[in-house]
């Protein structure tokens, strides 16, 4: 598929896992980003990657620190959460898993993956960190 960006040549999931290289390997080429992103590994990228990143991390915080709050038990493997007693918890539970699983989901989608944090948060009677995503 295609995705909005500013650089034609980056349109493609292929062209930043594959580069001009097509060996397969679909690790992110970072040296295709440098020039507007700076760094050198996802850890490292400036501009709006960074921005993305950061927002999805505290939103990640903030929404698995409610549902702890209400009772709801997080663990690192399977079924990663129990407790779970309404529909609203069961769907950030979710939503919290899908955002977390893609070390890169703030890449591939960010506002979308912001904006089912954000609306878990409000869900769960919260009130998010930062504004509606754009």
């Amino acid at each position: 598929g295609q995705f909005v960006h500013p650089a034609p040549a980056l349109r493609t999931c292929t062209a930043f896992h594959m580069g001009d290289t097509a060996d397969h390997s679909f690790k992110p080429s970072y040296a295709l980003c440098s020039d507007c992103h700076g760094g050198s590994s996802l850890d490292t990228l400036g501009g709006p990657p960074a921005t993305l990143r950061s927002n999805v991390a505290a939103l990640e915080s903030q929404l698995l620190a409610l549902l702890t709050d209400a009772g709801v038990v997080h663990s690192n493997g399977y079924p990663y959460f129990t407790n779970i007693t309404t529909p609203a918890q069961l769907k950030a539970a979710y939503n919290w898993q899908f955002a977390d699983q893609d070390p890169a989901s703030f890449v591939h989608n960010g506002i979308y993956i912001e904006q089912l944090l954000y609306d878990s948060i409000v869900d769960l009677g919260g009130v998010p960190s930062m504004s509606r995503p754009e």
